[in-house]
Parts: C-alpha cells; structure tokens; sequence
C-alpha cells in the first residue's frame, strides 16, 4: 500500500507543480561558512542519491559531534536510519534529543514517523499532534497533514486539514490541498468541490481550475458528477462568476450547450468581458459541432456589442457557422458585410475566398464563384492565398464543364512559379483532368513523371491511386472506361444524380467488371456528397458485402463509421463499424486511422 501511494504522490508532484507535500525526503541546501562542513554534507548528498545510504550516514555521524545542534545533520542521520530501517536507533536518537528539548518540532517530527515505522502508530501521531499544540498556525497545519500525507495516512491528513478549517472558521483554507487527497482517494466529489473553493478564495486561478476539474472529468468519465458538483457550488456561491464560466463549459460538453450559453452571458456581463466571453464560447460551441448555439451566442456578442473588440471577429465566426448550418446565403451576406466594412483588411481578404467557396462548393455557382475569386485576385493578388485561389478557379471551371480553361489555369500557374509544392499540385490537377477527357496516355505520363520526381510529395498518394486505377483497368473495354470517366466528371460538375445513373449502370450491366468495386464506391461518394446519407451506407455495404476483396472495402467501412460518428452521433455503430475494420483489414492503412477514431468513440460512449 505505501509504494502505491508514493507512486501516485509522485506522479501528483508533476501534476500539480511545486507543493508543500514532501515525498522523498532530501538533504536541504545549505552555504555554512565551514567549507570541509560543506563539502562533507555535498558528498553525502551524492551517496543518498546513489542509494548508498550506510556511507551517507557515516559522513553524517562522523559531523555530529562538532556540530550537534546543526538541524541539517541531524535530519541526515535521522533519514538515512529510516532508509535503512534502523527504526529502533532513531527513536532512540530522538526521544534523547527530545529529553533536553521537549519542545523542538524537528525531533518531534522525526520521532512521530520513527514511531510509525515501528508499529507504534499512536504514539507517533502523538507527536506530529503536539507539533500543531506547540505551534498552532497554517504552516504547521500543512507540515502534520504532510507528513501524514506521505506516510500514507490519508485520512489522518484530511481530518488535519479540516480541523485547522474550522478551527479558523475559514470554508476555503486548505481548500487546493484537501482537492489533492481526495483524488488520491478517489473521493471526486468532493475533489471537485474543493477545487471550486480554492476557486471562490483565489479567483485567478479560474482557468487552472476549469482545466484541472474537466481533466478529472475526461480521465475518470465522470462529466455528469462534475456537472452536479459545479451546479451546487454556484447554488451556494451565487454572486461567484467564476463558477458560472466553468458550468458553462461543463454544460456545453455534456450535451447541453443552450444552458451553458445561458451561463456563459451572465458571466461575461457580470465579468465586464465586454463580448470576449461569448465569442470563446461560440468558438467552442463551433468546435463540439453545437452551430445552432454558436449562432446564438455569435449573434448576442452582435447585438449586444457592436463596438466591442470582439465584433469583427464574432461576425466572422457567424458566418462561418451560418454555412455551417446551411444557410448559405445568409452566410454570404455576412461576409459581404464584413468585407464593406474594411475592404482592403485581412478579415476581407479571407471573406472573399469563403464567399467564393460557398458559391462553388455549397451553391454550385461556378460563376458567381469566379467572380468572387477575381475580385479577390483583383485586390490580393501578391497574398500568400494567391495562389490557392487561382487553383480554385481552375475548379469552378472544371466545374462549369470548361475543361480547356481549366487546364489553361492550372498550366499557367505551374508556370509562373518554381516552388515544388505548387508545381506539383499543378500536375497532379492536370493529370487528373487529362484522365477526365480521356486522354489516359497523357494522364499516364503526367502520373508517372510525378511519382518519380516528388518522392515525399503531398499529392504522391492521390497520384498513386490514380495510376494505379489506370494500371488495374488497362484491360477494360475503352466504351466501359469512357463510361466511368464520364460518370466521374459528371461528380466533378456536381451533377450527382447523373453520375449515380451511370456508375449504377455499369454495376448493373456487369456486376464482374472489374470496374464495378469502383462504381459502387462512387456511387456511395455521390449520396454523401449530396446529404443522403442513409443510401450511402447502403452502398457501402454493397461494396463489402459483395466485393469483400476489394482494396476500396477499408475506406468505405472507414466512411461508413464517420457519418455514423459525425453526422448522425450513434457511437455505439461507428465503434463497430471500426471494430469490423481491424477485425477484417488489421494489414490495411485504414487499421491505425481506426484505432485512433476507436479511442474517441470509446470517450464519447464513456468506455475505458
């Protein structure tokens, strides 16, 4: 028992910094003006630490007796005896200390743990008590619950604690040291408790508390007992606004972001924080996926205060989370807003190249996207985004169906630049839409040339399954093919509907092409492209129902688990769904991505 107990005061000793609580008794420094004294201590400080402690207590033995009242030789000899558990020598030692100073708390210490180590309990927490009778104040209070606390005795060490709480008739006192034990003792309630306390006493440290309960939270799967415990507090402690920020963290993690949004307004307005508080919140609410309260909170910081600091950035966030909501066009005329009101700013620059996204990828306006993008260009053509942005132009083309446009686009910006990355995301852009006009030859050896030439590159994947699609379908009838690319430019012009209608034909047509695991997968692409995520399941499972062998099998259980995950949050089916991976592909590069999904579906649906 008193191993497991130092091993977990060790490791509280890294997580909560520096502490009065002593676990490894070491020599303290010391700068006497003897220098052989000096010496002599320093070596025997190296032999502690090497373990060599009957060496260790000869030096200090041999000290004593010109120096018989140094308290640093004394702690030595006293520690070294207990380390070589000589407990009947040092309680000797102390108790003849202690018959010429009865009232020295050092000896009284050493004789109280000198005691325990010898069976006789009692009497020595007889003398850690008459340390806090001789000296009753905060320090000595903390020195017995330490020693208490070392020695194991963590009960001892609480009821100290709370003693010298009710004797000062201070609610808070020792409020951060009583949270220590009681999570040793696994007792979280009242850990919690205790940290709220230490809160309410120092308000500062709001942020180190809020992080250490919701680590308490996380690691011990405990957020509804957290949520419990901060409710009460704040019942107790009403005027405390510290404890409303931390509910409403716990209110937002727990599922329940409306009433942690609720929290959360009092707060920053009891608090001054002049919007600062809702715009974190919103962000957060933005990142656990709860868009319809970060509205919520974006839109109170707006309305609330429109002069505040905060405001450019919560209008941003808005119109973020309006896209994210689907409320495209709203979101548009949020960055429209933004971008009127400094059009030359950073804000702006970004504004533009959302709103242009929106357009295509939301919208499927290729041109309005265009447009936005040049007016970008128009202003921002030396940004770093510059380059990015004249990508997507060429994507709006493709889109549009303007195939030679868009190779002009992507072509010109591999020539205006000597950079790796962009050429080679040039090439690969164009190796892909050659593929798309069928023009298979020169998507071979844009292909190839790539894979050769950027070894580590980015797109050296995406390369790589292309060629290799090229490679496993050279045999396939060129008709057959053709019918495959087109389905997939169809995709591209985010025509999904047609592009079901033809990969659903070369299925059904010859269910033993080899191009049919391909189709099938696309097929399931485009009903996630579209939001119909229930016929992409359904595809998928065709997929490695019928075509088990198939290397595309991994990642459609892979997709299939993330829309499980996140989109319709049933954990307990995307934890099969993974489990199936590494049940029936563990080789597959799809294994390891699975087990990381694995752990956080596991800490969704609370299992160790």
């Amino acid at each position: 028992m008193q191993k497991t107990v130092a091993y977990v005061l060790i490791v509280l000793s890294v997580v909560f910094g520096t502490s009065n609580i002593t676990f490894a008794q070491q020599p303290r420094q010391v700068t006497p003006n003897n220098e052989h004294l000096t010496r002599q201590l320093r070596v025997a400080s190296q032999f502690e630490r090497l373990n060599q402690y009957h060496k260790a207590l000869e030096i200090y033995r041999a000290l004593e007796p010109n120096y018989p009242n140094n308290p640093i030789i004394f702690d030595g000899i006293v520690r070294n005896m207990l380390q070589l558990k000589q407990y009947d020598d040092a309680v000797t030692l102390c108790q003849t200390r202690l018959e010429t100073d009865p009232d020295n708390a050092q000896y009284l210490r050493w004789l109280g743990e000198s005691l325990i180590k010898v069976g006789q309990r009692e009497e020595g927490i007889k003398q850690w008590e008459r340390i806090l009778q001789l000296d009753p104040s905060d320090n000595s209070v903390i020195t017995v619950a330490n020693l208490y606390f070392s020695n194991g005795m963590l009960d001892e060490a609480t009821q100290t604690y709370l003693k010298g709480r009710q004797q000062r008739q201070n609610p808070t006192l020792f409020s951060r040291e009583l949270a220590r034990i009681y999570e040793v003792q696994m007792n979280f309630r009242e850990a919690i408790r205790e940290y709220l306390l230490y809160m309410y006493a120092q308000p500062s440290q709001q942020a180190w508390v809020e992080g250490r309960i919701k680590k308490l939270a996380e690691d011990e799967g405990i957020w509804s007992l957290a949520l419990e415990v901060t409710q009460a507090a704040l019942a107790e402690f009403p005027n405390e606004v510290n404890i409303r920020k931390v509910l409403g963290d716990l209110y937002l993690i727990s599922g329940q972001a409306a009433k942690g949004l609720a929290e959360i307004i009092i707060f920053d307005q009891k608090s001054n924080g002049n919007g600062r508080e809702l715009l974190n919140f919103g962000r957060r609410c933005m990142d656990e996926g709860e868009y319809e309260t970060a509205r919520h909170a974006f839109d109170h910081l707006l309305t609330h205060y429109p002069t505040s600091p905060f405001a450019i950035q919560g209008q941003i966030y808005q119109a973020e989370t309006l896209s994210k909501l689907g409320d495209y066009d709203a979101a548009i005329e949020a960055y429209r807003q933004i971008i009127n009101r400094n059009p030359r700013s950073n804000q702006a620059a970004d504004a533009y190249v959302k709103m242009g996204n929106l357009y295509l990828d939301k919208l499927h306006q290729p041109d309005n996207a265009i447009e936005t993008y040049s007016q970008y260009l128009s202003q921002f053509s030396r940004s770093v985004a510059a380059i990015d942005v004249r990508f997507r132009v060429g994507d709006a083309y493709l889109v549009k169906g303007e195939l030679e446009n868009a190779q002009k686009q992507y072509e010109s910006i591999m020539q205006a630049t000597a950079a790796a990355d962009i050429v080679e995301k040039a090439k690969y852009k164009l190796g892909y839409l050659a593929l798309l006009q069928g023009d298979l030859e020169r998507a071979g050896d844009i292909l190839t040339g790539m894979i050769k030439t950027y070894t580590n590159g980015i797109y050296l994947n995406d390369a790589l399954r292309l060629q290799f699609f090229l490679d496993e379908n050279k045999d396939i009838e060129d008709s057959e093919l053709q019918e495959f690319l087109n389905g997939w430019l169809l995709s591209e012009q985010i025509q999904y509907e047609e592009a079901i209608r033809v990969f659903q034909g070369l299925v059904t047509r010859n269910p033993n092409s080899a191009l049919a695991d391909d189709a099938l997968f696309q097929i399931a692409l485009q009903y996630e492209k579209k939001g119909d995520y229930e016929h992409a399941i359904t595809a998928y499972r065709s997929l490695t129902k019928d075509y088990p062998a198939s290397p595309l099998c991994p990642e459609a259980m892979d997709r299939t688990a993330t829309i499980y995950s996140d989109v319709q949050h049933d954990y307990e089916a995307a934890k099969v769904e993974l489990e199936s991976i590494l049940f029936s592909y563990p080789e597959s590069l799809y294994a390891d991505l699975a087990r990381k999904k694995l752990l956080k579906v596991k800490n969704k649906l609370q299992i160790p």
